[in-house]
């Protein structure tokens, strides 16, 4: 599938089904074009899915876990439920500009986006390591202008397929920030999607059996 119809799909489709899934799944408000049997059906699927649940479950591990290593915490973020994307919106509105991508790092990873306290070790770390790496460029090489999101992709690992602290940001590793943001990037990346597309493939599935059986 090509950028721009992976762009199109996620700015057409996938933020209304993730609402919606978020308005069923969370707060069990069934849309209005899904039937009263298709809704509790649905509701019954996710609590007794034994594949979603071991999923469900992965996911909570994986945000509790230190992947910053022994010792560096849980890896946190101060994006609440905002999108990476929108963040970016945020702060290229405020700097007047498309932000760098250590820009937006701190702005993610800093409590109340003050650019400075940061929320956990592992971002503290990484921030050090950056403004490090950048001093020391500037000084091997005072003439010559430096290109700080190829450092920061330099410093920064890389974690399950997008580089690490920038959110859905992050899977756009070999454009720049600013074209992401300003083509709209996905505000949901790869995996995310998948799962959802899976989620409904399931319930099709088990709708058209309960169909055939009642017949």
């Amino acid at each position: 599938m090509s950028y721009a119809i992976y762009d199109a799909w996620c700015r057409k489709a996938a933020i209304p089904y993730t609402s919606n899934i978020y308005l069923i799944a969370k707060k069990r408000i069934s849309p209005i074009y899904l039937t009263e049997e298709v809704f509790e059906h649905y509701k019954r699927m996710r609590a007794t899915n034994e594949a979603f649940k071991k999923k469900s479950e992965q996911m909570s591990t994986n945000r509790k876990s230190k992947v910053g290593g022994s010792g560096t915490g849980i890896s946190l973020h101060s994006a609440g439920s905002i999108s990476a994307r929108q963040h970016g919106d945020t702060l290229e509105k405020k700097l007047q500009r498309r932000p760098t991508r250590k820009e937006m790092f701190r702005h993610l990873h800093t409590h109340g986006h003050d650019g400075q306290t940061f929320v956990d070790q592992r971002s503290a770390k990484i921030d050090t390591e950056l403004t490090r790496r950048l001093e020391e460029m500037s000084t091997q090489t005072p003439d010559t202008s430096i290109d700080e999101d190829a450092v920061y992709l330099e410093v920064v690992p890389e974690v399950k397929g997008r580089v690490y602290g920038l959110g859905s940001q992050g899977y756009h590793r070999n454009i720049s920030l600013g074209e992401a943001s300003s083509s709209r990037g996905p505000a949901y990346g790869p995996y995310e999607l998948e799962e959802l597309q899976r989620d409904h493939q399931r319930l099709q599935e088990t709708l058209l059996k309960e169909r055939m059986e009642r017949q």
